[in-house]
């Protein structure tokens, strides 16, 4: 199971012990089993992300009732409408089969909640374009619960991810294109050469408004797997 240059020593729980020394271990070894090819088991996945999301939560003092009730709120906050237009617009292109079509309307309910329960949460953010791609996978791995979703969320774009990574001017995001551009330049010059072509072309077409490349580097930033957090892989 285990690969070349992994302890096989370690000894790994699902469940953290108690206290921060508890916890600490647990993370760490996380981060050993993350290294394995195919990084965490599938069947550990949800328990792993709610149980760093619940930490994470617990460590800024946050009443999880409370932000629930407000978030979850079936009455309509002034900010609902406009939000609940962008999250519209953005349902139809989350690419996951389960929110296509008219079978997926109750789906897509679902989906709306979650981002404007996160729009209400972080009312800096709101709501960005690619939320609900990213929502769609934790609702996957939390098996469709709104709460364990939001959860996530919460600790996934509030936490793990660079600041300013969702939002308006998307900067971060854009360094990250940018690195890995230069990268892909340096270790694979045939497929970066390739994907300018196909980004020369898309322009020629398109009167230069497509952005064939950078959704290509955004697609292999999402899928190639990296050390940054003990949970990022391949899949949520």
């Amino acid at each position: 199971m285990f690969s070349v240059g992994v302890d096989t020593r370690l000894k790994f729980t699902i469940e953290p012990s108690l206290g921060k020394n508890g916890f600490q271990q647990w993370y760490d070894a996380l981060k050993a089993v993350v290294r394995l090819p195919t990084g965490i088991p599938k069947e550990w996945r949800k328990r792993v992300w709610l149980t760093l999301a619940d930490q994470y939560l617990h460590s800024i003092s946050i009443d999880w009732d409370k932000t629930l009730r407000f978030a979850f709120n079936e009455r309509s906050n002034p900010d609902d409408d406009s939000l609940g237009i962008q999250i519209v617009k953005d349902l139809h292109r989350t690419g996951c089969s389960s929110y296509s079509g008219q079978e997926g309307e109750q789906d897509r309910v679902v989906l709306k909640r979650v981002l404007l329960a996160y729009a209400r949460w972080n009312k800096a953010v709101g709501y960005c374009q690619g939320f609900n791609v990213l929502a769609a996978l934790i609702l996957e791995v939390t098996e469709g619960n709104e709460s364990h979703a939001l959860k996530v969320m919460i600790y996934l774009i509030d936490k793990v991810l660079p600041e300013s990574y969702f939002a308006n001017n998307l900067r971060s995001l854009s360094v990250d294109m940018a690195v890995f551009r230069d990268l892909l330049r340096m270790k694979l010059p045939h497929l970066s050469q390739h994907l300018h072509l196909l980004q020369k072309t898309a322009d020629r077409e398109a009167g230069g408004g497509s952005v064939c490349l950078s959704v290509c580097l955004s697609v292999c930033l999402s899928v190639i797997q990296t050390t940054t957090s003990p949970l990022t892989n391949a899949s949520v």
